[in-house]
């Protein structure tokens, strides 16, 4: 088995209200999806989001074309830890580390629907049935009483934290 191939797509959608961030300020979010697909027609997908935005999300996924998916084409995606090797000199050029860790999720969810596992049980087995959740949002309020509101209907929904 090889990979043979790389789609990149990006997903966007409008917010209802603007979200305010360290980024600064958005309409919108962005993120992108990438998709490896093998000789054997096995596919494996990962989702990533840099920071928000389309501009992001296209800057990454232009990495992933050009600089990333070269190193791997006609890999066997059964060697994750050898791929990884191979991008690690790569990666420590960045700024940030974004997009290796995609690829692993790829390569993951693709050894795990290849070999018809959930991927949890590439890493050693399911030890819990559920998992805690938060709401990640608080970031689209004007005033402290509208990040009061925001929190109590988070609580309300059911959330036990939040950011």
């Amino acid at each position: 088995m090889k990979i043979t191939r790389l789609e990149c797509h990006i997903l966007k959608y409008p917010l209802q209200k603007p979200l305010v961030f360290s980024f600064g300020v958005r309409d919108h979010r962005a993120a992108a999806i990438i998709e490896l697909f093998t000789d054997e027609g096995a596919s494996g997908i990962a989702e990533f989001d840099w920071g928000g935005t389309t501009e992001g999300a296209k800057t990454l996924l232009s990495c992933f074309e050009e600089r990333i998916f070269p190193k791997i084409k006609n890999c066997n995606p059964f060697e994750i830890q050898k791929i990884r090797q191979n991008l690690d000199p790569m990666a420590r050029e960045w700024d940030r580390i974004y997009g290796s860790g995609d690829i692993d999720l790829a390569l993951y969810d693709l050894v795990g629907k290849a070999l018809k596992v959930p991927m949890y049980q590439l890493f050693g087995g399911k030890i819990r049935d559920e998992i805690p959740v938060y709401a990640s949002a608080l970031m689209t309020f004007n005033t402290i009483d509208e990040l009061i509101h925001e929190a109590k209907g988070y609580v309300e929904r059911g959330f036990m934290a939040m950011k």
